[in-house]
C-alpha cells in the first residue's frame, strides 16, 4: 500500500494584526481567493482528499505567549462552518526556518493549542504533545472541506502575554 505524501500548506501566513471579531461569519464574509488555502497556484488536490487534517502554529512572541484562532471550512459552495475554536500557546521550541518559505525565523512553535468551540469540539479532536514544549497537533476529520480559513486574535486572552505574529500550517493525513 502507497502512502500519499501530502505537503504543508500555509492556512494563514505573517498574520500581524488582529482579524475583526466576527460574530456572524458566514458566506459573505467568506475572504478572497487569496486569503484562502485553496490558491490557483497550489495543488492541494492531496489536501483535499485527506481523511483528516492536521494544523500546527507557531509565531512571534515570549514563552507561554498566547493568540486565539477561529478555523472555517467550506464543502464547494455550502454553509461556513466553525470548525474549531480556541487559544493556541507558543513553547520553547524553536523555527529555524519557516516551513513554507524556508527563510530564517526566530518563531516559536505552539506546544499548546486548546479547543474551545466548534463543530471538532464535539468530536473529540486529538492534540498530540499539547503542552510539552514541543509542537502541538490540532488534527480532525476532514468531512470534504474545499475551503479552509483562519482568523488569528493576537490579543484574545485578557490578560498575560500575547503573541506578535501568527503563522499556521495544513496538511493532512490517509488514517482515520
Amino acid at each position: 500500500m502507497k502512502t500519499i505524501q501530502i505537503p504543508w500548506f500555509a492556512l494563514r501566513s505573517n498574520v500581524a494584526a488582529d482579524d475583526a471579531a466576527l460574530s456572524t461569519f458566514g458566506n459573505a464574509s467568506w475572504p478572497a481567493s487569496k486569503s484562502l488555502l485553496v490558491q490557483p497556484d497550489q495543488d492541494v488536490s492531496g489536501l483535499l482528499d485527506a481523511r483528516r487534517l492536521i494544523i500546527a502554529m507557531y509565531g512571534l512572541g515570549a514563552e507561554n505567549a498566547t493568540a486565539g484562532y477561529r478555523y472555517y471550512g467550506r464543502r464547494s459552495n455550502g454553509p461556513v462552518l466553525l470548525l474549531a475554536t480556541g487559544i493556541a500557546t507558543l513553547g520553547t521550541q524553536l523555527v529555524t526556518k519557516d516551513p513554507i518559505t524556508g527563510e530564517s525565523t526566530n518563531a516559536r512553535w505552539a506546544d499548546t493549542i486548546t479547543i474551545t468551540g466548534g463543530l471538532w469540539s464535539d468530536m473529540a479532536p486529538v492534540i498530540p504533545d499539547s503542552g510539552n514544549n514541543r509542537i502541538a497537533i490540532l488534527r480532525g476529520r476532514n468531512d470534504g472541506m474545499k475551503g479552509h480559513y483562519m482568523e488569528i486574535d493576537l490579543d484574545a486572552v485578557g490578560s498575560g502575554s500575547y503573541c506578535t505574529r501568527v503563522d499556521a500550517i495544513i496538511s493532512g493525513t490517509e488514517d482515520v
